[in-house]
Parts: C-alpha cells; structure tokens; sequence
C-alpha cells in the first residue's frame, strides 16, 4: 500500500511538470521616409499569440517560443528587404516571452 501511495505521487508529479503555453510575440517595424515618402519614420506594431495546444515542459515550451521569435524575425526582415537584394532602411524588431 505505501509502494502505491508513492507510485500515485510520482505520478501527479510528473504530470504537472507538463502545461499548455502561450508565446506572445510583438513585432516594431520602422520605415524611414525615404520608403513612406511622407512623415519621417512611420511605425507599425503587431502582436501575435502562439498557443501550443500540446503540453510541453516549460524549457521544451521556451525552445519553441525561441524558435517562433527568429522565424518572425526573418520573414519580416525578408519580406521588407525583398530577401536581402533590397536596403530600404526599415528596422524590424520581433520580441517574444511565454506566457
């Protein structure tokens, strides 16, 4: 009976180690005017929420949301500089932090 009772607790344990995650990220664009042709800088702001919908250990949820950060990071960097053939000058910054 004690060797099941502690069969039990390692069990909850282990499974609260494991939760759904959200990795919220923001991304700060800022255009010079040479591209805008109007104000000085134009800026944009976007959010995004990644919910992983599997539970995961928080360093496994931590390597994911790394991961979103730099593929957000280079799809937008890639897509104001036409993949790197264009210098438009526009500054593309993406943070994110789990949640």
């Amino acid at each position: 009976m004690k060797n099941l009772f502690f069969f039990l607790i390692l069990i909850f344990t282990g499974a609260s180690c494991k939760k759904a995650y959200t990795c919220q990220c923001s991304t700060t664009t800022t255009i010079p005017s040479s591209v805008t042709q109007g104000d000085p800088y134009t800026t944009i702001n976007r959010s995004q929420n990644i919910e992983y919908s599997a539970k995961m250990k928080k360093k496994q949820a931590e390597a994911a949301c790394e991961h979103e950060q730099q593929t957000i990071s280079s799809i937008m960097q890639n897509g104001w500089t036409e993949n790197g053939t264009y210098n438009s000058g526009i500054v593309s910054v993406t943070t994110c932090d789990l949640d």
